[in-house]
């Protein structure tokens, strides 16, 4: 008998591959692997990780499959200190991250006056905005209340200096052209 886990589990994985067929990706065995391997994954993976976890499938294989199932919003790609990214499964509607320095944990944040305040100040900048990105870094109650500070307690601004800076804005790639109000890479 099937347990109501699996069945969740496997009917993820059929979304995601007649999502994929919808949009006219051929779904081969390796691509399905990588697809069930990333829907089972325990928490967040970087795709070196989901690439080492399965030495038959080609790394190309690996990244491309990765890469369509962030444009699919099955997964979200989030940025940590220092440009790396890791992945994780999507919250379903759109939403941001805040990103704990400290462990590298990662939460999802979804916050409509976010949305309203970024389109406000789209439009008194008459900017015609196609996507944007956002995360949040500091420190959450769990490492907080580790280094002893009061939970919300104030703590030095942390400071990003110039070669941090032109190291994310090199990976911070914008959406493609054409795309709707959300960026394929981060939040979703």
């Amino acid at each position: 008998m099937v347990s109501r886990t699996d069945r969740t589990k496997l009917s993820r994985i059929a979304s995601a591959v007649t999502r994929l067929e919808a949009q006219g990706h051929r779904v081969t065995a390796p691509r399905r692997k990588v697809v069930a391997s990333v829907l089972s994954w325990p928490g967040q993976f970087s795709a070196e990780d989901l690439a080492e976890g399965m030495p038959d499938v080609g790394r190309a294989t690996v990244f491309r499959t990765l890469k369509l199932l962030v444009e699919l919003g099955v997964v979200c790609r989030v940025m940590l200190e220092g440009g790396r990214f890791r992945y994780r499964l999507s919250y379903p509607d759109h939403h941001h991250h805040m990103v704990c320095l400290s462990c590298e944990r990662v939460e999802d944040l979804v916050d409509g006056s976010l949305e309203a305040t970024m389109r406000r100040v789209a439009q008194k900048s008459r900017f015609a905005a196609e996507g944007h990105w956002l995360e949040i870094y500091g420190r959450c109650s769990v490492c907080q209340a580790a280094a002893g500070a009061p939970r919300g307690g104030k703590r030095p601004e942390r400071t990003i200096d110039a070669t941090q800076y032109e190291t994310m804005s090199r990976v911070a790639s914008p959406p493609p052209s054409g795309r709707a109000a959300r960026a394929p890479t981060g939040g979703r």
